[in-house]
């Protein structure tokens, strides 16, 4: 049987420095241990005003709470940065009204002379500005923007009656389902309700995404406007900040209720909380947050999707030919466009020859690695962590001959995600002893797994880092892993032969809300035959923090042992170095190429002794990858160990570890 795959239990495993890497930024990450920034909010004095809907009236008594409740922002927050509310300002602004502010929240009145320019000024500086409609007469606070605004439908005698609420509430554009703000850290929204006196955006500045339509029809025959934008930071000029627009002043607000005898003012019984309304408040600031922390530097955390979402099936459009590099966007799978790396899994179907595929940023040159290696008719999945280029892009390459491929995004990494906790290897589930409840898999058996709250993982854990194994399968099939409580995925995370032992990495969130059955599980999938399946945590994410850095190395090839010496024969240890000095630890892609025996291969610190463990398993004649995290002597270089047989070995330098 082949040997088993395990992971070194030294002080920083192999998997700390892995999950590491997924904070990892474009450039040299600020230390994950920083503190997390607080961002000043401020809306108009309400005396000078006149109306009730700026930010310090009752009506948005509900949207201060929320950004103010620690548990949604703050050190230990769902969203790693705080929110504190600052005293009125005086209108007009002027040129000095808005200091020291960070976040200005404009709603409930008209601009007046020469705010425009402070406005104009505040943003290009970094600001960032939430801001609302109610039509081009009534409370315009937008077409400064370059925003078409419609008159505006008003619901409701006037506030005398209970029929404020508009008749169809407005729904997410199809194309932005998986925007940060409809598809966020505190839940998806799919819809959300306008109230009273409501307009619609008849057009959108080129930097502008719309991301919500109401299906109503408004004056002038104005029908299914955009009812919600988002301006992302840098859209405006280098440094600007991100602004947040509606066509609807109760967006955010709780001014309205449909039970109450009448409406007045002052009548803020209806709520935020646990409303389409409040979710996307919630995800609003969140996503202010996040583009604010970007440009400010702040150290990025990862993000686990809801589920895995499919970003490229070439089944349906042609396989990818050879020699062939096809760009891909991630925006449409929920990757927002300040994310710094992916969390993806590769799956190569169907190839017609051996070969490999590379995956790294858009915009620069093809590198000489591999992140997926197959050989002709096999199907082969790959955990990669992927840095992204601008705007969210990524490139796959094949090699000779063709292959259909699979992308599946699973979380990404933005200044809004979660941090790791290492716990160390632990097995949580082992169907060969019913460790986790359960035997072997059948076939198109699910099995669900208690993760959180059982030792290892403690409750309230977003996500976890596992290694999945596949033992003895009897069929060539897959298994998938996703988070109980939602639907079954398209992807898989492992794919069989039958016979061979597969492992891989998964990451995957924990869900924090539902019933028993739901929360802190997860479910695993076997579609054919039967097979044991192990199941290792090795870390998780929570909202405390983690300590050290990561920098992203150009992706590079360090060893190719084709080119520069002889293939590791059975028991040789090889030294090789990095060319990372002072690194603490190095993240590596190694490969094991042309093995003539099965065996596996062990990489270790050259300055210490070798562990029990293996971090590449491979059959005779099959190449195999794995993404590998080591400790480094002082001078950057490692030691790699072959088992048995001889094999080549090509090492790919990703990144470092420091601290």
């Amino acid at each position: 049987m082949p040997h088993t795959p395990r992971l070194r239990r030294s002080a920083l495993t192999v998997v700390v420095a892995l999950c590491a890497s997924l904070f990892a930024t474009a450039v040299a990450a600020s230390p994950a241990s920083a503190a997390p920034p607080t961002y000043v909010v401020a809306g108009d004095d309400p005396n000078q005003t006149g109306e009730f809907w700026g930010l310090h009236e009752s009506y948005f008594r509900d949207l201060r709470s929320i950004i103010t409740n620690t548990t949604n922002f703050g050190p230990t927050g769902t969203v790693r940065a705080t929110f504190t509310i600052a005293n009125a300002r005086t209108v007009p602004l002027n040129a000095n009204s808005l200091n020291g502010i960070d976040v200005y929240f404009l709603s409930g009145r008209d601009l007046q002379s020469g705010e425009q320019a402070v406005l104009n000024t505040f943003v290009a500086n970094g600001g960032a500005v939430i801001t609302s409609s109610n039509g081009p007469s009534f409370f315009d606070t937008t077409t400064w923007l370059g925003f078409g605004l419609s008159d505006r439908n008003v619901y409701g005698d006037n506030m005398v009656d209970t029929t404020h609420r508009a008749p169809s509430p407005s729904a997410v554009v199809a194309a932005q389902v998986n925007h940060p703000i409809m598809n966020g850290p505190f839940g998806s929204v799919t819809t959300f309700d306008n109230w009273h006196s409501v307009a619609g955006f008849t057009s959108l500045p080129a930097t502008a995404v719309g991301l919500a339509r109401s299906p109503l029809t408004f004056p002038g025959s104005v029908t299914n406007p955009v009812t919600l934008a988002a301006i992302p930071a840098g859209a405006l000029g280098a440094s600007s900040g991100p602004i947040v627009a509606t066509s609807d002043i109760d967006t955010f607000s709780n001014a309205y209720t449909v039970s109450a005898a009448a409406f007045h003012p002052g009548d803020d019984t209806n709520t935020l909380n646990g409303t389409g309304n409040g979710v996307l408040a919630r995800n609003a600031f969140a996503w202010i947050a996040a583009e604010k922390m970007q440009q400010d530097g702040i150290t990025s955390g990862y993000v686990s999707l809801t589920n895995p979402v499919r970003a490229l099936d070439t089944r349906s459009t042609g396989p990818l030919g050879g020699q062939v590099t096809r760009e891909l966007s991630l925006t449409g799978a929920g990757v927002p466009v300040n994310a710094t790396m992916v969390a993806v899994n590769v799956t190569a179907v169907d190839p017609t020859g051996s070969g490999f595929l590379t995956v790294w940023p858009a915009d620069s040159a093809l590198p000489e690695v591999s992140n997926v290696n197959f050989v002709a008719g096999t199907t082969v999945a790959n955990a990669a962590f992927v840095k992204l280029g601008a705007n969210a892009r990524i490139s796959i390459y094949n090699s000779p001959g063709s292959t259909h491929v699979l992308i599946d995004v699973v979380g990404y990494v933005a200044s809004n995600g979660s941090r790791l906790v290492n716990v160390g290897p632990t097995r949580i589930k082992d169907t060969r002893s019913n460790l986790g409840g359960s035997g072997q898999a059948s076939t198109n058996e699910t099995q669900t797994l208690q993760v959180a709250g059982t030792g290892a993982v403690p409750n309230g854990a977003t996500g976890v880092i596992l290694n999945v194994t596949a033992v003895d399968p009897t069929a060539t099939a897959y298994l998938t892993v996703w988070p109980a409580g939602q639907a079954q995925p398209t992807g898989s995370n492992i794919n069989t032969v039958a016979g061979t032992t597969v492992a891989n990495l998964v990451v995957v969130r924990l869900p924090t809300s539902g019933g028993t059955d739901v929360v802190g599980r997860i479910n695993l999938y076997n579609a054919a035959g039967s097979t044991q399946i192990l199941v290792d945590v090795l870390g998780y994410y929570t909202n405390a923090a983690a300590a050290g850095s990561v920098t992203a190395e150009t992706p590079h090839r360090q060893l190719d042992t084709r080119v520069s010496g002889s293939s590791l024969g059975a028991g040789e240890t090889r030294t090789i170095g990095t060319g990372l000095s002072g690194a603490t630890a190095v993240i590596i892609n190694v490969t094991a190429v042309d093995p003539t025996a099965t065996g596996y291969l062990t990489v270790f610190p050259a300055d210490r002794s070798q562990p029990d463990a293996s971090n590449v398993n491979f059959y005779a004649g099959r190449n195999a990858p794995n993404l590998v995290v080591v400790h480094s002597a002082a001078d950057g270089s490692i030691k790699i160990f072959n088992s048995a047989g001889a094999t080549h070995v090509l090492v790919d330098v990703i990144g470092r570890f420091d601290g």
